[in-house]
């Protein structure tokens, strides 16, 4: 016999645990566009790097989007997995109680 088993409330802590990490995208994407990717200095010649920066803050968009959406699909299939194993838990015990009766 194994000792090995699986905590489905556990699976769903971690689930929620991944999906307030997805939520934290959030706040760097607003540090980025507030603080770093603030062009207003950028004067005189400086002003001929704005699109550059520009450029930089979109692609960090679309890289915390990518990250986001791995994250919140992580949770997801966390917590089908959690519900898969509570669905057999059930079912094998279905079965035990009726080989009992």
């Amino acid at each position: 016999m194994t000792s090995l088993f699986t905590d489905a409330a556990e699976l769903r802590a971690y689930a929620e645990y991944l999906r307030t990490e997805a939520q934290e995208f959030e706040t760097i994407r607003k540090y980025v566009h507030v603080t770093a990717c603030d062009k207003a200095g950028f004067t005189g010649l400086l002003s001929l790097l704005q699109p550059g920066v520009d450029v930089v803050r979109a692609l960090f968009d679309e890289s915390l989007d990518f990250g986001k959406s791995k994250l919140e699909g992580a949770a997801t299939a966390v917590d089908s997995t959690a519900k898969a194993y509570e669905d057999i838990d059930a079912l094998q015990r279905r079965i035990f109680e009726g080989l009992l009766k």
